[in-house]
């Protein structure tokens, strides 16, 4: 039960952080960027 708790709590930070996130004008640049630096190191890791 605790870990369902935890995991709705982490959501509902994520979903105020992207909501955040698009409100500002660079925003969505950020995410954008975040998301690709995620994927060029996963590549990186996997090799």
């Amino acid at each position: 039960m605790a870990a369902m708790v935890i995991v709705n709590s982490v959501l509902k930070l994520v979903q105020r952080q992207t909501y955040t996130c698009l409100s500002h004008r660079y925003g969505l640049y950020l995410c954008f960027g975040g998301v690709v630096l995620m994927i060029v190191s996963a590549f990186q890791f996997g090799e």
